[in-house]
């Protein structure tokens, strides 16, 4: 059988690829731009919020002192980039979860890019694919945190290194040091890519001395008098990039000796079986939360992933098999205090997505060599894109509508409440009694925000930890004012679909006992629910 359409030129095959790949990129983007400031920002979003207000140098010193509700220091590189884009274009919710759009979108170009080096271009448009419509990364390509700048650094870097060393230019290695550093200042757990980086940069240079000695027995690959082999120079520029990379971080290692002193305390480093259990954990999280789902759609990323893996050849091999292990690794054999969540890993997730797309393109070869199907290269691209769309891309389809869908914590909508009601004089109670977490702290860290916006950051909130009714008596309102409380369903015994949900109450009166539950009513033109008790 003869597909009859022919287009032999290399020049419309790359013209064919930039077609599709342009398409990709917008889709990418429209995803990440689709209802972004719909919802409003969560409490680790507010503390970007609250930093990208200081001066520049007030940022860096505030948080390598870990100075304001945190237990350590943070890296500081994606409050800079924030602070950027909020100084010259202000600090909406929008504005501020921008910088992950851009960079979570910009990741699927660099996708393609990785994919065509270690691959074919046809693996890196399909991985490019798979990575703009995946629901997990889109989702956290729209929070104003680290983890879009971080995806797009770990790629570039190992972009870089790939390039630096096949050619090994100097301007590669300096690219090389650079996204590698930045990286490194963005997140902590870009020290998890790092490793695989060291021995992927190790083995190939030992690569490269067998090769030389196997040609200088020979006669063949003596350098002139003079100048050093190409193993040595690419060990000498490898080494020297290393080095530079640890002097470019000499300013922040007293910050980072904080955290892991801070995070590991007395424990011993070799992990216990507890930490083998979390780490196995962390994998099935990873698992079910980049696939989208529990069913249909993970075994068929886990089928293609394994096709992709037996067809990857030696060095891919290795750079795959360490990239995604690093990380488990760690968690399996270090016992750390800090809870480890699939965003932290990000950055496996276009790597994996690229084996996926080497399996996908695997089979569609071999499924047209087997019904004989003969095909130009082009045509056979469109296949296999086709079917990626047909499967991936309709999978990937209820995920996203039900990311789209999810409600988070309506602040804004709490806030805007509260200022069109409360009277001088007026205060908010912060409650965290009855229920199994700490939502007081959230509250106080959230509502504040809006209600600034709202032109109330003078009112007074008021956490409390034992009790509506004790905390109205130790906290009295002068004159006529009135007494609210804020209380957020989430992690409480409400049903479910209420537990992403804030309610205010308003107390009139004297009440000197906890108020009952507050009844859910939708109030006029304001998506939160509202009470009174007499």
């Amino acid at each position: 059988m003869d597909i009859g359409w022919n287009m032999t030129s290399e020049k419309a095959r790359q013209s064919l690829v930039v077609c599709l790949l342009v398409g990709v990129f917008f889709l990418g983007v429209g995803l990440r731009l689709q209802g972004l400031d719909q919802d409003s920002m969560w409490a680790d979003e507010i503390f970007t919020a609250r930093r990208v207000q200081l001066d520049l140098r007030s940022l860096v010193t505030l948080l390598a002192s870990g100075g304001d509700e945190t237990r350590f220091g943070q890296a500081p590189l994606m409050y800079v980039v924030t602070q950027f884009f909020v100084v010259l274009f202000g600090n909406s919710d929008f504005i501020l979860r921008l910088q992950g759009v851009l960079f979570g979108s910009f990741s699927v170009l660099v996708a393609y890019k990785a994919g065509e080096i270690l691959w074919t271009r046809e693996v890196g448009l399909l991985g490019a694919f798979l990575l703009a419509v995946n629901p997990f990364h889109v989702r956290f390509s729209q929070e104003a945190r680290h983890y879009g700048l971080m995806t797009f650094l770990a790629l570039l870097s190992l972009i870089f290194l790939l390039k630096a060393l096949e050619k090994n230019h100097v301007q590669l290695w300096v690219g090389f040091v650079l996204c590698t550093g930045l990286g490194l200042y963005n997140h902590y757990f870009a020290f998890l890519f790092l490793p695989a980086q060291v021995i992927l940069g190790v083995w190939v240079i030992m690569q490269n001395w067998l090769a030389y000695r196997s040609r200088s027995h020979q006669d063949l690959g003596a350098p002139p008098p003079g100048r050093l082999s190409r193993p040595a120079r690419l060990t000498l520029l490898f080494a020297a990039s290393l080095a530079l990379i640890g002097v470019l971080y000499l300013p922040w290692m007293p910050t980072l000796w904080s955290l892991v002193s801070l995070q590991m305390g007395s424990q011993p480093v070799v992990g216990s079986p507890a930490d083998l259990q979390a780490s196995l954990d962390l994998l099935d999280k990873v698992l079910t939360s980049y696939s989208g789902t529990h069913s249909a759609s993970l075994l068929l990323w886990l089928g293609f992933f394994m096709v992709g893996l037996a067809t990857c050849g030696r060095k891919r091999l290795v750079l795959v098999l360490l990239w995604v292990g690093v990380p488990f690794a760690f968690v399996a054999v270090t016992a750390t205090r800090h809870g480890m969540h699939p965003k932290y890993v990000l950055f496996i997730l276009p790597l994996c997505l690229l084996v996926v797309a080497g399996g996908i393109a695997a089979a569609t070869t071999f499924l047209t060599c087997a019904l004989r199907i003969r095909c130009h290269p082009e045509e056979r691209l469109l296949l296999t894109a086709a079917a990626t769309v047909a499967l991936f891309g309709v999978l990937s389809m209820q995920p996203l509508r039900a990311y789209y869908a999810q409600e988070k914590t309506d602040w804004r909508g709490a806030a805007q409440y509260l200022a069109s009601n409360m009277g001088q004089g007026d205060i908010v109670l912060a409650d965290g009694s009855g229920y199994r977490l700490p939502d007081w702290g959230r509250v106080t860290r959230c509502l504040p925000w809006y209600l600034e916006r709202y032109g109330m950051d003078t009112a007074t909130i008021i956490p409390v930890k034992r009790g509506l009714g004790q905390a109205l008596d130790e906290h009295p309102r002068t004159g006529e004012g009135q007494a609210w409380a804020a209380v957020l369903h989430k992690g409480s015994t409400l049903a479910p679909e209420a537990r992403h949900e804030v309610a205010v109450v308003q107390f009139q009166g004297s009440v000197t006992h906890p108020p009952p539950r507050p009844i859910r009513r939708r109030a006029a033109g304001c998506p939160i629910h509202a009470s009174h008790t007499p």
